[in-house]
């Protein structure tokens, strides 16, 4: 495989994974796709790239005060347990189940993004204020 396309695919990874968009689903998806990378290998790639993505952008919306630290314990406890039990389920499932699960996950996360899209655009005023925060 030529290192460009792996380059490029990389840089869209690292952008939509600094701004919470799914970056491992771009990366796993070329890794598959493109790169001939079997679904287990690819997923560890993806471990191993999300973690200088996620420290940098962890660095930036610190310094923006985009996140409460106390409220990171939690979540890095429940997200390291998430982490464990996802690692057991991808390395012993088989892939067509995978495929499935992964799927429904899109759709749902799709239909909680449009629906989300909806509801902040009827609480928005004809004239463009957010009527639930008058200052903006």
């Amino acid at each position: 495989m030529d290192t460009l396309p792996l380059y490029a695919a990389s840089f869209a990874a690292g952008i939509c994974a600094a701004l919470g968009l799914g970056g491992g689903t771009v990366l796993i998806l070329f890794l598959t796709a493109v790169g001939g990378y079997s679904r287990q290998a690819a997923q560890g790639i993806n471990l191993v790239f999300f973690i200088p993505c996620a420290l940098t952008a962890l660095a930036a919306y610190r310094k923006e005060h985009l996140f409460q630290p106390k409220k990171l314990l939690p979540a890095l406890l429940f997200g390291t347990v998430g982490a464990i039990l996802g690692a057991l389920f991808g390395l012993t499932a088989e892939q067509a189940l995978m495929r499935r699960a992964f799927g429904a996950f899109l759709v749902a996360m799709g239909m909680v993004t449009l629906s989300r899209c909806q509801q902040k655009s009827e609480r928005t005023s004809y004239f463009g204020g957010n009527q639930d925060n008058p200052a903006k």
